[in-house]
Formats: C-alpha cells, sequence, structure tokens
C-alpha cells in the first residue's frame, strides 16, 4: 500500500496502523514522491492519498496514478467537503474519507478495496 500525506505526523500514524493490521505500506510526503515511486515499482494494490498536498494535490496524483498503475486501487483522505472531492475528481467512485480518520472505517475500506485487487 502506498501512503501519500504531508503530514509527518499522520504519516507516521498511519504506516504504523496499517503495519500493524497486516499491511506492507511504503509512505511519501509529496505527489511529486509518490509519481517518482510509481515510475520506479511496480504499482500497489491500494493508494491511500491526502487530497490536500502542498505541489502536486491529491486530484492531479489520483489522474496520475489511473495512467502509470490502473490496476491500483486509491483511497481519498481529506478535510475537505464531499463536493469538493466530488468536483476535482470528476464524480469518479472513488472511496473518500474525511479527517480526522475514523480508524476502524479507514481499515474497513481498505479491505474492500484490497478484496478488489
Amino acid at each position: 500500500m502506498l501512503v501519500v500525506e504531508d503530514e509527518t505526523v499522520a504519516r507516521v500514524a498511519l504506516d504504523k496502523l496499517l503495519t500493524r493490521s497486516g499491511y506492507q505500506t511504503t509512505s511519501v510526503g509529496s505527489g511529486e514522491e509518490a509519481v517518482r515511486f510509481l515510475k520506479q515499482h511496480e504499482g500497489p494494490h491500494v493508494a491511500l492519498i491526502d487530497l490536500d498536498l502542498p505541489g502536486m494535490d491529491g486530484a492531479e496524483l489520483w489522474h496520475r496514478l489511473r495512467n502509470l498503475s490502473p490496476e491500483t486501487h486509491a483511497v481519498i483522505m481529506t478535510a475537505s467537503s464531499v463536493e469538493r472531492v466530488r468536483a476535482l475528481i470528476h464524480d469518479q467512485a472513488v472511496p473518500h474519507l474525511r479527517k480526522p480518520l475514523d480508524f476502524r472505517l479507514l481499515l474497513r475500506v481498505l479491505s474492500q478495496q484490497s478484496e478488489q485487487c
């Protein structure tokens, strides 16, 4: 699983939670780092992407992810409104979770996405 979160504390916490829950994770702090990772490695099954990244935002990363690794399922995290999420990803059926994250819900959504792989 690829975790893309610019806030260090949140990224480390997510990495620990997911690792303890049995996921193999790679965590990066920007959309640009995520693109570099995707170009150099086989695509992950799931990418957990913060929508509000500096530089390349999560919506642009999601669009690039679809081209670089079409088999990867994305889950968007955001403190933004649902309407903004839908507008940025053009109403595609991409799961999105509001921050602060409910870890039980996060694990349930990630499990569902992993099963589709």
